[in-house]
């Protein structure tokens, strides 16, 4: 648990889980420990069950394609490496003639990702969620976004989320110890 924990520090910020006292440098060294035995694992296993393996099926370019994948569609979510799979793999397929569109979907459209959203695509959708969760949520007399007009004008005020939570006839709840 305390590793758990201390790597996810380290991740997160480097100088406050060194404040707290956590190894930075052998924190790093185990998560590298980790993913090198991961990963020479997955290369047993693949070769193991794929006996005539080649050096063309692990050529430079397509790591690099992975890495766009997993960069475009948003760092540690799984759902954002899928859509950068989709956007890096789909934008080829459907401009099979362009020669611009491979361009667009690993360099250019990788820097583009980084300059405009650092956390990729998946960042972007959960941001209109988020977006749309405290547009429902907060008053109309409040809520005054860039994007205001998406809001369904039709939803009345007893249905937003917010007064599901602001109940002033109800107790407030207290702990009591357990007995035993």
């Amino acid at each position: 648990r305390r590793s758990g924990r201390a790597l996810l520090a380290v991740r997160d910020n480097e100088k406050s889980a060194a404040v707290l006292g956590v190894s930075v440098r052998g924190y790093k060294l185990l998560a590298f420990t980790i993913s090198g035995v991961l990963a020479a694992w997955a290369g047993f296993f693949y070769a193991l069950l794929n006996p005539l393996v080649q050096f063309a099926a692990f050529s430079p370019l397509k790591s690099l394609d992975l890495v766009a994948m997993v960069i475009i569609g948003g760092l540690g979510s799984v759902p954002g490496a899928l859509l950068g799979a989709l956007y890096v793999v789909g934008i080829p397929r459907m401009f099979p003639d362009s020669d611009l569109a491979p361009l667009l979907a690993t360099g250019v459209g990788l820097l583009f990702v980084l300059m405009v959203r650092p956390g990729g695509l998946w960042s972007l959708l959960t941001g209109l969620r988020d977006f749309y969760v405290r547009a429902l949520t907060v008053p109309d007399s409040a809520f005054k976004g860039p994007l205001s007009h998406l809001v369904p004008a039709d939803v009345p005020e007893s249905a937003r989320l917010k007064s599901l939570f602001e109940d002033a006839t109800s107790e407030p709840v207290v702990a009591t110890p357990a007995r035993g």
